[in-house]
């Protein structure tokens, strides 16, 4: 069932003061890319408000169709793709303190 799986993004954008361009290109390129992946339902992005000095800036949830669509989602080359992506555009050392998850929801 749609939304009982989520694939969780957390990041760092190391050039501040490319900020804004980044947001504009993750927001109008990256994520529509994730969204679109087989598997993927809906997807959102995030700012941190608070805690910032032990959590990364930028947080991303992605809803998956369900734990079968995981593997997909993670492993196939479209996915493999879209992450590379962000690499070729901000290069290797653009993104630090990324941490990704997977969560299975487990209450109402």
């Amino acid at each position: 069932m749609p939304g009982k799986t989520i694939y969780v993004v957390r990041l760092n954008f190391n050039h501040s003061e490319k900020d804004a361009e980044f947001n504009d290109w993750y927001n109008r390129k990256h994520l529509p890319d994730f969204r679109n992946l087989p598997g993927v339902v809906e997807g959102a992005r995030y700012e941190i408000l608070r805690g910032r000095k032990k959590n990364p800036k930028y947080l991303a949830i992605y809803e998956l169709e369900g734990e079968d669509a995981v593997e997909g989602v993670l492993n196939s080359p479209e996915a493999l793709e879209v992450g590379e992506d962000m690499t070729r555009e901000w290069g290797p050392d653009a993104i630090s303190d990324l941490t990704i998850g997977v969560y299975r929801r487990i209450g109402p």
